[in-house]
């Protein structure tokens, strides 16, 4: 079996932690809609309701729930229509959006150069833990990821 190393960083709090996964994971329509966005760059509001097979109310309230869960982020701009200017609304991914855009495509798939934020990400959200848990206890952490790593390539090396 192919093994992809899905890591998704989520909400600590426990009541927050359900709320995200059901509203994530129980809505067909938000995994619609992050299988849409682009892991950088916006999409638009209307575009997406074009393209999703849902009324516009099932959309715009997967959106807004999106954004409360920090999914996405919401924006407004200005677009000329014709003869006049309107407002149109737009959504760009988060960090964490884009965690579960990861999640959610196939591998191969994704961009490298977005495999790569997304690594850089995940070592910082580690690395800040790691270096707050070793300060608690009196650890050295630079001694402890050298010697992590040490092993690592010496089992590379033997596998």
């Amino acid at each position: 079996m192919r093994v992809w190393p899905y890591i998704l960083p989520l909400p600590v709090d426990s009541s927050k932690l359900l709320r995200f996964l059901r509203a994530v994971f129980g809505s067909e329509t938000a995994l619609e809609i992050l299988r849409k966005l682009p892991a950088d760059g916006r999409v638009y509001q209307a575009r997406l309701i074009k393209e999703l097979n849902r009324s516009n109310k099932t959309v715009i309230n997967a959106l807004k729930n999106l954004v409360s869960l920090g999914v996405l982020e919401e924006g407004m701009e200005k677009a000329r229509r014709g003869n006049r200017v309107v407002w149109v609304k737009y959504y760009t991914v988060t960090d964490l959006g884009r965690w579960l855009a990861f999640l959610i495509s196939p591998p191969e798939q994704l961009d490298k150069d977005v495999v790569k934020r997304l690594i850089e990400n995940l070592l910082k959200l580690y690395l800040d833990s790691i270096l707050k848990v070793c300060k608690s206890y009196d650890i050295d952490p630079i001694e402890l990821i050298k010697r992590v790593l040490e092993e690592e390539n010496a089992s590379d090396r033997l596998g």
